[in-house]
């Protein structure tokens, strides 16, 4: 986004913290679908609900990996 047409709620919107606070929630939601289906344990919900991700560890991952979904699955894994 070009920072000269980009208002402060355009910015946040677009910017790389929101991108994945909106991916964990998804993953999140993802495996409490799966935990009602049995797949994985019920009681792993509460640890998966404490789940996060740390914005520098997926830049580096990201200089490996050259994609950013698995970086950022690496990063909320550690």
């Amino acid at each position: 986004m070009i920072e000269r047409y980009s208002r402060p709620q355009m910015k946040k919107i677009w910017s790389d913290k929101n991108k994945f606070d909106q991916w964990l929630k998804v993953e999140i939601a993802v495996c409490e679908a799966w935990a009602e289906l049995g797949e994985i344990p019920r009681e792993d919900i509460v640890k998966i609900k404490k789940a996060s991700y740390n914005l520098s560890r997926i830049a580096a991952f990201l200089k490996v990996t050259h994609h950013d979904m698995t970086a950022f699955l690496n990063s909320v894994a550690e």
